[in-house]
C-alpha cells in the first residue's frame, strides 16, 4: 500500500492485501495507470506532489479531479480541472460532481481529446466486486 492509502492489485496477477476492506476498485482501462483499491474517504488525481495518485501529463490539472464518498456516503467524481473530467463521453463540469455507479467510465484524458494511446481513465467498481467483470 502506498502512502495515499491506494493500493494496486492486478486482475488475475499477484494481488497486494490490506486489512482495510476497499469501498470501490478503480481498474485502468488501457494499463496506462495503475488499478486501485480506494480505502480512504476521498482520493484526488492530478499532476501535483500532493495528489493522492500523482499522473505526470502537462495536460492534466495540479488536482485534476477527486473520487470520494458523497455526504450521503454513496461514491462520486468531482471535476476539478481546466480541460475537463470525464464521466462516459460527457464533460462533467469544474467543481460539478457526478454519482459514481459500477461499471462506470471516468477519463481524466478523453479518447475524444487525446490520441488512444494516450487516454487516461478507469472502469469503477463499488465495493467487494469483481472488476474483472466489468471491463468492456
Amino acid at each position: 500500500m502506498n502512502r495515499s492509502g491506494t493500493e494496486e492489485f492486478k486482475d488475475d496477477e499477484e494481488t497486494k492485501t490490506s486489512d482495510k476492506k476497499g469501498w470501490a476498485k478503480l481498474t485502468s482501462i488501457n494499463h496506462r495507470l495503475d488499478n486501485l483499491s480506494l480505502v480512504d474517504k476521498e482520493y484526488t488525481f492530478g499532476r501535483g506532489e500532493k495528489c493522492s495518485v500523482s499522473i505526470q501529463d502537462k495536460r492534466l490539472s495540479s488536482t485534476h479531479c477527486k473520487i470520494l464518498k458523497g455526504a450521503d456516503g454513496n461514491p462520486v467524481i468531482m471535476d476539478m480541472s481546466t480541460n475537463g473530467t470525464f464521466w462516459e463521453n460527457e464533460k462533467i463540469g469544474r467543481e460539478k460532481v457526478k454519482p459514481l455507479t459500477s461499471g462506470d467510465k471516468v477519463y481524466l484524458l478523453h479518447p475524444s481529446k487525446v490520441p488512444e494511446n494516450d487516454v487516461l481513465g478507469y472502469i469503477f467498481a463499488a465495493g467487494e466486486e469483481d472488476i474483472s467483470a466489468l471491463k468492456r
